[in-house]
């Protein structure tokens, strides 16, 4: 058995000493929040002012680690000793090196857009990515995808969006980029994926369906959620404004940052544990899709082919590529 090394822990111990002073130093300017943070606020203020007016709240940013969404939104979420307000605006941090910088901002820029329909115009109930989201969309260079690519349904509970090449957006960005980093702190542990298509396309048509039942006005306006979270895909029948080619070309992607970043450690996903007292048992045959559910210890015959049935977690199945994963989100949160 291995044993603690009490001499160094007694050390440690007594070197901890309560030493009143009369004077704190300050907090570092090289803190790790203090460089991660400001990257964000820069980015916020750029794109406020290039692509929307500067009409929009600066929010408090928070960065968080979810299987789910890309980011996510929520009005108003925060609350100081002033009684001031602000809306809340969280990036998934642990997709920043699947992603492109470029990518991550337009993130960014999903979750301002649903920031200036909740302040300023007209959202649906919680979760629901209407027409009037879709048009500020492609008005500033993104368009709207449940899927991430042309061709998509562009309204929705579950929205994410692609980069149309040469639109507002991506000329904004490439401003930025040149003067600021846009990221620089990285969730150290990446889980291993599929390789993600790129999310930048040429202008393109989807085809116009002015009477899409998806994107109807008469839709049921719920009262103004505190949050919105999105996920990805493309709204039916609004076609985009920038050009009409019957199928948008993929324009050069661009690499993700772990191509960039070293010291990654690059992992499998974990395994979802059967939290089920009931097992899966299915037969063993290659042409047999008979299966049943029982206790661990259960042992059954397949009636058909007359074969001990085994549990279905043994069984080696042909690998799936799950779908790519991509939902930005907003409370009353909105995905998007």
């Amino acid at each position: 058995m291995c044993k603690p090394n009490r001499g160094a822990t007694l050390n440690l111990v007594e070197g901890i000493q309560f030493a009143p002073l009369q004077e704190v130093p300050p907090v570092p300017t090289s803190t790790p929040s203090a460089q991660a943070y400001p990257e964000l606020d820069i980015a916020f203020n750029h794109f406020n002012h290039e692509l929307f007016q500067g009409r929009l709240p600066h929010p408090l940013f928070v960065l968080h680690r979810s299987d789910r969404a890309r980011g996510h939104f929520s009005k108003a979420r925060f609350l100081n000793r002033l009684a001031q307000l602000a809306d809340e605006m969280m990036l998934n941090a642990g997709l920043f090196t699947h992603l492109s910088i470029e990518d991550t901002m337009s993130t960014l820029v999903h979750e301002m857009t649903h920031q200036l329909q909740r302040h300023f115009g007209k959202a649906s109930r919680r979760g629901y990515h209407n027409r009037e989201f879709a048009k500020l969309m492609l008005k500033i260079g993104l368009c709207p995808s449940d899927t991430g690519l042309p061709g998509g349904a562009q309204t929705g509970e579950h929205m994410t969006h692609y980069i149309i090449a040469g639109g507002p957006f991506q000329q904004s960005c490439a401003r930025l980029l040149a003067l600021h980093p846009g990221i620089v702190w990285f969730d150290r542990v990446m889980v291993r994926q599929p390789p993600r298509p790129s999310r930048v396309f040429a202008a393109g048509d989807l085809g116009p369906t002015p009477e899409d039942p998806g994107d109807a006005p008469s839709i049921s306006e719920g009262p103004d959620e505190p949050g919105h979270t999105d996920a990805a895909g493309p709204v039916a029948g609004l076609a985009s404004p920038l050009g009409k080619p019957q199928a948008p070309p993929m324009a050069e992607p661009t690499p993700p940052l772990a191509s960039s970043v070293r010291g990654l450690e690059v992992v499998d996903p974990p395994q979802k544990a059967n939290r089920s007292l009931r097992v899966k048992f299915v037969c063993p045959h290659p042409e047999c899709a008979t299966a049943v559910w029982g206790k661990p210890s259960t042992q059954v015959d397949c009636s058909k082919h007359k074969l001990l049935m085994v549990d279905s977690s043994a069984v080696e199945e042909p690998a799936v590529s799950p779908a790519p994963l991509g939902a930005e989100a907003a409370n009353g949160a909105t995905p998007g």
